[in-house]
């Protein structure tokens, strides 16, 4: 059930991309990005998920399955979305900066949530002050 879940949530991902109208992504771009994001996102998860065990998706012998999942839909997902709402041209400096804070506080909120519904276990990882120094 939770493979549908990442993948309705690409899907909106995509939609929401294709019907913003103040500026699109060109498809270079969101190729480039998520191409990025896959491989920083991946080298994270493994490094610190699979080989330190830090933590780990539901049961950890289902982690390097989970991982996978995560690293090719939902993070680079979350990059484009990011980069789509950042990238306006009347956007200042000041308005920029709360933009991205605003935006690791989402993500650290997400991370939260998916804590609480204990889709990821932190066995040796502490959120505060990690997880946010991550985000920066």
């Amino acid at each position: 059930m939770e493979i549908y879940g990442c993948v309705v949530f690409f899907i909106i991902t995509l939609i929401f991309l294709y019907k913003r109208e103040k500026i699109k992504l060109t498809a270079h771009f969101v190729v480039i990005v998520y191409l990025l994001a896959v491989a920083f996102g991946l080298s994270f998860e493994m490094a610190f998920g699979i080989h330190m065990k830090l933590f780990h998706y539901y049961q950890p012998s289902e982690s390097p399955y989970w991982i996978l999942l995560m690293g090719l839909i939902v993070y680079p997902a979350f990059h484009i979305v990011y980069l789509n709402l950042l990238l306006v041209p009347e956007l200042h400096l000041s308005r920029w900066l709360i933009h991205t804070v605003l935006w690791i506080a989402f993500m650290i909120s997400f991370e939260y949530v998916t804590i609480l519904l204990k889709i990821v276990v932190f066995t040796g990882w502490d959120m505060w002050p990690w997880s946010i120094v991550t985000y920066i």
